[in-house]
């Protein structure tokens, strides 16, 4: 649901009474921001009273194909970037979108391509509260006298992380950059 005012695209709960339940605001909560143009919306429910999204995303001439899972409460799972989930970004033309259930926990999102000609059909298959894929991933530990070693794996160069520490009671501070 969107308003010519608002680009956000929201998501909205009812009642059997055509009204919006307690707890959830008036105006729903946001599922992706409006820095585009977001058109061609489906929606199925997840089975566990949740629902799932799909839509393009369009900014100058790529239409991305974005999904997003929303729980039950109206929430966004951790992990996901500006609420969304990408499923295409090649440069191209997207249409015909479609939702179609899938196992537990998943969906497909389908879709009409033509980044290599007048039309194949795309599929992907998104799987929610699933381990959530990270750019820096722990290859090796060590505890030694006073400190802990820590060696990880970066999936893309240039990239910086951030080191913090908590000890028990405290809240987490930064130690170091690496």
């Amino acid at each position: 649901k969107r308003s010519a005012l608002d680009r956000n695209l929201h998501i909205r709960k009812y009642d059997a009474t055509d009204q919006t339940p307690g707890g959830w605001p008036p105006t729903g909560y946001v599922v992706s921001d409006g820095f585009s143009l977001q058109i061609d919306t489906r929606m199925i429910p997840d089975g566990a009273g949740g629902a799932v999204l799909a839509w393009r995303d369009v900014t100058s001439s790529i239409a991305k194909i974005t999904m997003q899972h929303v729980a039950p409460d109206g929430s966004i799972p951790t992990g996901t970037d500006d609420g969304a989930l990408l499923c295409c970004a090649v440069p191209g033309l997207r249409d015909r979108i479609s939702l179609i259930p899938s196992l537990e926990r998943s969906a497909f999102v389908v879709w009409q391509d033509t980044r290599a000609d007048g039309g194949d059909i795309y599929a992907q298959r998104i799987v929610w509260d699933a381990p959530v894929s990270v750019a820096w991933s722990v290859s090796h530990t060590e505890a030694q006298p006073g400190r802990v070693l820590v060696r990880w794996y970066a999936t893309e160069g240039g990239s910086e992380a951030l080191i913090q520490r908590s000890l028990p009671g405290e809240d987490w501070r930064e130690v170091g950059r690496a």
